[in-house]
């Protein structure tokens, strides 16, 4: 598979890379060699994208490794037939999801800051904002699939329902929610990622 892939090269001089992948990844996994080598030598071209809103480059490179992970896990998995094209979706999905989280930030920061000025509303607006804020900080420091199964709940979705598309039962849902907010509060109060 290694030959079949084309690894593009960055034109001209050699610059510095802003990533650092390992031989394996966050979780343990092996890395797969291909799509670290892709992830290097497509690491200028993936920056580019969103450039003038993406001025992080610490993010930047967070999201490019977490792209390659991510591509890194599904080629060990399923062999891809354009594994430089799924690289690049993944991270341009990633690029899009925070830049989408970041506006809705901002936007609940102004709806707050102009709701509290008025005086009858500070209580009821200042509740709601630390609840929402507080269920975002809670829903951040859980795994991927307790924050899977809590925002299909907070969506309307019952134990029984999560349970049918997870194929298992109410019971082992109802006890997964309760873990996964468990572990997210032990997470938020000692500061352990």
């Amino acid at each position: 598979m290694a030959t079949a892939v084309q690894i593009q090269k960055q034109p001209g001089r050699k610059r510095k890379s802003i990533i650092w992948l390992g031989d394996v990844d966050p979780e343990g996994r092996p890395m797969n060699p291909v799509i670290k080598a892709l992830a290097y030598a497509n690491e200028y071209r993936l920056v580019r994208y969103r450039k003038s809103e993406m001025k992080d480059k610490a993010v930047v490179a967070t999201l490019i490794e977490a792209a390659a992970y991510s591509t890194s896990k599904v080629a060990n998995e399923r062999p891809l037939k354009r594994p430089d094209y799924y690289l690049y979706q993944t991270y341009t999905n990633l690029v899009d999801k925070v830049l989408r989280e970041a506006v809705e930030a901002f936007d609940m920061e102004r709806y707050v800051v102009e709701s509290i000025a008025k005086p009858g509303n500070r209580n009821e607006i200042e509740d709601a904002a630390i609840r929402r804020l507080s269920r975002q900080q809670v829903l951040t420091s859980m795994d991927a699939k307790g924050r899977g199964l809590w925002n299909r709940h907070l969506l309307g979705f019952d134990t029984d329902e999560l349970g049918a598309e997870e194929g298992q039962d109410a019971d082992y849902i109802g006890m997964r929610l309760r873990r996964a907010v468990q572990q997210a509060l032990r997470r938020l109060v000692t500061g352990v990622q």
